[in-house]
């Protein structure tokens, strides 16, 4: 905004008003590993979840499979 010339005291108060100036002041960084680490714990519990069902499948399957 400064380089196109329109950082005037309107559009900064807008900014503060709008709550970009206090986002400009987050550690990026620390987001971007906080996002990977929810990724991956839910991906681990996505993957919990499957493998137990599968767990639950074979052993259906070879109860079954015994049963006969």
């Amino acid at each position: 905004m400064k380089d196109i010339g329109l950082w005037g005291p309107k559009v900064q108060r807008a900014y503060v008003d709008l709550g970009v100036m206090d986002a400009a002041q987050t550690d990026l960084d620390a987001l971007m590993r906080q996002d990977e680490e929810i990724a991956e714990k839910v991906d681990a519990e996505k993957y919990a979840t499957e493998l137990a069902t599968r767990q639950s499948e074979v052993a259906t399957a070879i109860n079954a499979a015994s049963q006969t």
